[in-house]
């Protein structure tokens, strides 16, 4: 018979997490660039400012990361923590590294090793992992972390429990109730009770995606499904995850799409390319870059040196040997100045101008004070 304590436990455990799970999808986001939250630099100092630049909290802490919309992670003494919009300590700065927050829980460092904690600081797993992959792309609905102890890989649960024995060279993350894992130099896949529903033959794997995997075998890559058929046969140099029904690929150094068929919506012509985000994928010809949508139609050339993927609306793009962000329409909006910068995210994006980076809106205001 099940010890009624024990079941009462894990039934309180579970129902804890679907509770943290649904606050954190019905609490307000606090968007970061409308608020009296921007990350504003002086110096060598991070503080914090509004939009008219009137400073809100005063400049003090090391770095600041924007890790969530609502809190973001500072470094103080050498030690990270996270504080709220209203400036107050949500967890004290005492780890050596934090990763974002995914579903309530975020993995931290301490004396080298990693655990995991919840967003009031409670320790839900002992930092005793050499590695940890925590990130938005960790979970599917089986909620099982990959750690690493002793050079190899498994799985724990939200308890601290190895539900899968660390026993892998290496692994990703469950996705469509399937993780891909490595073991004797091989990749094949297992489901949440560890039974190898892919044995591990192929050179590389990458996680299930819209009903298909990436597997690579004589050094091509394809594609298979759940019972290990070849989908789409080994023909590609290069590939990606199926997303939107549409997957890049590389044949002959040149890029195009393919359908979960694996026929051509947009053949293989292109220099270089990226997969489509917010509707439109940049691929580069000979002589310039242009973003196409899902039809292979030109939307927007120019002969830029480099661009990105659209993020919020913009497009990082290099010209003259630095960045900015252009449109949808293709105008530049914000110039290309920067050294070196990343994607907007909640508004903001973190440009590194110099030697320093600091953070600017999407109108190109910049947040620092040199």
């Amino acid at each position: 018979m099940i010890d009624k304590a024990i079941y009462f436990s894990s039934f309180i455990m579970n129902l804890y997490s679907t509770l943290s799970y649904l606050f954190f999808l019905i609490v307000p986001n606090i968007t970061i660039a409308q608020s009296d939250f921007i990350p504003h630099r002086n110096g060598d100092k991070w503080g914090f400012c509004n939009e008219k630049s009137e400073i809100t909290i005063p400049w003090k802490f090391q770095r600041v990361e924007l890790f969530t919309d609502s809190m973001v992670a500072v470094k103080y003494r050498g030690k990270w923590g996270f504080i709220s919009s209203e400036g107050k300590e949500i967890l004290p700065t005492k780890y050596d590294r934090m990763t974002h927050f995914v579903k309530g829980i975020a993995g931290v460092k301490i004396n080298e090793k990693w655990g995991v904690i919840n967003s009031i600081g409670e320790i839900l797993v002992d930092p005793k992992y050499s590695n940890i992959q925590l990130d938005k792309s960790t979970f599917d609905s089986r909620m099982l972390i990959p750690v690493k102890l002793e050079g190899k890989w498994g799985f724990i649960d939200l308890e601290g429990k190895e539900v899968i024995e660390l026993e892998y060279e290496m692994v990703y993350p469950f996705s469509e109730e399937v993780a891909a894992v490595k073991i004797e130099n091989k990749w094949g896949f297992i489901n949440a009770k560890e039974q190898r529903i892919v044995i591990p033959e192929y050179e590389n794997a990458r996680k299930f995606s819209e009903g298909l995997a990436m597997v690579k075998e004589s050094g091509k890559w394809g594609y298979i499904n759940k019972n290990n058929e070849v989908v789409i046969p080994f023909a590609y140099n290069e590939a990606h995850n199926f997303e939107n029904g549409l997957a890049l690929v590389e044949i002959n150094e040149k890029y195009g799409f393919i359908d979960d068929e694996g026929s051509w919506t947009i053949r293989c012509q292109y220099y270089d390319a990226l997969p489509f985000s917010e509707k439109l994928a940049k691929v580069r010809s000979k002589k310039k870059i242009i973003f196409i949508d899902k039809n292979g139609t030109n939307v927007i050339s120019g002969k830029y040196d480099d661009a990105l993927s659209f993020s919020e609306g913009l497009s990082m793009v290099k010209l003259g040997g630095y960045w900015g962000f252009m449109n949808k329409r293709g105008r530049i909006v914000v110039p290309c100045i920067y050294s070196s910068a990343y994607s907007f995210q909640n508004g903001l994006a973190k440009v590194k101008r110099g030697e320093k980076w600091g953070y600017i809106d999407q109108k190109g205001k910049e947040y620092w004070e040199d």
